[in-house]
């Protein structure tokens, strides 16, 4: 299975030419589109989301990401091989968080001269290098036969909350499609700072304080009204019950949120 992840956008030609290009080599390959709508250039997004998503996928996937945007600069295309799944993709930090997680067996700098076809573009690599590649892989070749053995690929920290005595100062980290506000403080984080039993919960949000009730889901709060609780990915999230939290509160992705007990 290929599982292919992008900021190109929904209803991308980008998408499409990869594909295309996927099922000349292997007709039979299986596809999935992930998510091609992570934020433009935003690589954390990408590799945050990846992380997430992986987990859900069996043994073997191979995953065609590309949130390049220094694509045609000096950055190694490269093939990253973990103890669960495949990656292929640029090496700027989008492998950086899921092959940590995963641990890494292998990884092989991909090597031009072995990709066939057509002149390769230089601003367009996910088609004439990465889906190549991931095609070529689906048809049972290993990696060795597209790459070169290299020892590390480029880190990518995810910066972790503080934490204090009933008090935690973290930041969003990704805003989903609902308009969520997703925090980069853990259920371990929120559980350390004894809050976990406090109901309600000061929130200071770019030095705006709020309110607000933590509960265990959107509905016990009334439609419109906003709320924290620990979602799926086990984080904080800030939300609002059948609305839109960015909105509401005005934030982006990097805003800075702070918890106190109430």
């Amino acid at each position: 299975m290929i599982c292919i992840l992008s900021d190109f956008g929904v209803e991308s030609i980008y998408v499409a030419e990869m594909i295309g290009v996927i099922k000349t080599i292997n007709p039979k390959a299986e596809i999935l589109i992930l998510k091609n709508n992570i934020t433009r250039h935003n690589i954390f997004e990408g590799a945050f989301i990846l992380n997430e998503i992986s987990k859900y996928f069996p043994n073997g996937t191979i995953f065609l990401c590309v949130v390049d945007p220094t694509v045609g600069s000096n950055r190694l295309p490269l093939i990253v091989v973990t103890k669960k799944n495949i990656y292929i993709g640029p090496d700027n930090g989008l492998f950086f968080i899921v092959a940590k997680n995963e641990g890494i067996k292998e990884i092989y700098k991909i090597e031009i001269s072995k990709i066939f076809g057509n002149e390769i573009s230089m601003t367009f690599h996910g088609r004439d290098i990465f889906a190549k590649v991931a095609a070529i892989l689906s048809l049972g070749f290993k990696p060795d036969f597209l790459g070169l053995p290299i020892t590390s690929i480029s880190e990518l920290w995810l910066d972790k909350a503080q934490v204090g005595d009933e008090y935690i100062k973290g930041r969003i980290i990704y805003i989903d499609d609902f308009g969520n506000l997703i925090t980069n403080i853990s259920k371990e984080d929120f559980l350390k700072a004894k809050l976990g039993m406090i109901s309600q919960l000061k929130v200071k949000i770019n030095n705006v304080e709020y309110e607000l009730p933590f509960v265990k889901t959107y509905s016990e709060v009334n439609v419109g009204s906003p709320l924290i609780l620990i979602n799926s990915f086990n984080l904080v999230e800030i939300a609002v019950n059948q609305g839109n939290a960015q909105k509401f509160f005005g934030v982006n992705v990097g805003d800075l949120v702070e918890l106190f007990q109430a």
